[in-house]
């Protein structure tokens, strides 16, 4: 990790800039406090961060996150996306995933998250906090890896490919998954 910044003695708001390099996701979860973590993949996070780090209500910010060579289907709320998708984990298991994100004191607004599988990719937004509480609209298309994805992409508008629609509410360890509706019918 290597942090870089201004911290103003005369009381003003520090600003940092943070980049986390190659780093173990299973390692990151737990020192974040989950416990039981059976997943894997290499994680890259960029942001900048300023406010008071003593007052966790002015911290605002935003960055990047990227991860690789992950196997997310061992997190609970990959489980059961998984379920709702009708897909078995070693079909279309999520290997990679892309985050835009910003800062907001205990709240991180998704503003862009893409999940990329083999038979499933899934694209939304929402937001974290830092009580693992979350809320996410998500959309699923078929992967650009698959040839039914690669030949619907080209042909369709971008939000016309989605195959389903699906909101995420709840724990990060206790997601609640609902399927808010397919969205073929928007040829």
């Amino acid at each position: 990790m290597f942090i870089s910044g201004i911290e103003p003695l005369d009381g003003k708001r520090a600003k940092y800039r943070l980049r986390l390099v190659d780093s173990h996701l299973k390692d990151c979860l737990l020192d974040l406090g989950e416990s039981n973590v059976q997943t894997n993949g290499r994680l890259w996070v960029q942001c900048t961060v300023e406010g008071s780090i003593t007052n966790m209500s002015s911290i605002g910010g935003s960055g990047n996150a990227w991860l690789r060579e992950a196997s997310l289907y061992e997190l609970p709320a990959m489980i059961k996306l998984f379920q709702v998708l009708a897909v078995r984990p070693e079909q279309g298991a999520f290997d990679a995933a892309d985050i835009r994100f910003s800062i907001d004191g205990e709240r991180f607004p998704i503003h862009e998250l893409q999940l990329d599988g083999n038979l499933v990719s899934v694209r939304g937004s929402g937001w974290v906090n830092m009580r693992r509480e979350l809320q996410l609209s998500l959309t699923a298309n078929a992967s650009r890896r698959t040839l039914v994805g690669a030949m619907m992409r080209p042909l369709a508008p971008s939000d016309s490919a989605n195959l389903l629609r699906i909101e995420v509410t709840g724990t990060a360890s206790a997601p609640n998954i609902t399927r808010a509706g397919p969205l073929m019918n928007s040829w």
